[in-house]
């Protein structure tokens, strides 16, 4: 471990966060239809409950980043999406999981980003 990588006591647990976001998204989207002009609001509040939820198993100092995509799950339209994003990253703290669900009308892709704040 480099001098200058962050040492947190105890380390973000994707595996715990990856099953609370298991478990919530058929229980949240189950019964959803997709419907255009609710996207944003459904991603949003679906972002909020996430990071709620991961936060009851989150060490301290360390700081989430969710991001949730919703969109058509329409066998007869094709759709390619890609995201990307760029930060620091210290990878003898910091981590990430992600995890995804699926309906006749929805797909769901979420990501979430533990970063460690390190005050020296």
């Amino acid at each position: 471990i480099p001098d200058s990588a962050a040492n947190p006591k105890e380390k973000f647990s994707c595996a715990k966060a990856e099953e609370l976001i298991r478990e919530y998204l058929p229980a949240k989207l189950a019964r959803v239809t997709y419907e255009p002009e609710k996207g944003a609001s459904l991603s949003t509040a679906v972002s909020e409950e996430i990071k709620r939820l991961v936060k009851t198993v989150t060490p301290p100092r360390y700081k989430l980043i969710v991001n949730v995509t919703i969109g058509n799950n329409d066998k007869d339209k094709t759709a390619d999406i890609m995201v990307t994003s760029q930060c620091l990253w210290d990878p003898h703290s910091d981590s990430f999981t992600s995890s995804q669900y699926m309906n006749p009308t929805l797909f769901c892709v979420v990501l979430v980003h533990a970063v460690y704040f390190d005050l020296q």
